[in-house]
């Protein structure tokens, strides 16, 4: 069965395909874009965006960046 949001709310999304690292050095600072999209029925609310290397209940916090409220069907960067 696919996965549909329920009526009413929003869902934020990434995929794999959203997520592109710029060239990353050991040890260096680095830079990656993530494209997050709203699949959801209304607009979402502020949040934050976490990167993890590895899983967010086991993996290591790497970044985190405010994201403002995203309209339905729309994405930002």
């Amino acid at each position: 069965p696919s996965s549909q949001p329920a009526a009413g709310y929003s869902d934020l999304n990434v995929t794999t395909d959203d997520i592109r690292p710029g060239t990353l050095e050991q040890g260096e600072d680095g830079t990656v874009e993530v494209d997050v999209r709203n699949q959801g029925d209304t607009a979402s609310e502020a949040t934050t965006v976490r990167l993890y290397d590895g899983t967010a209940e086991t993996g290591t916090l790497i970044a985190e960046q405010p994201l403002a409220g995203l309209l339905r069907d729309k994405g930002l960067s």
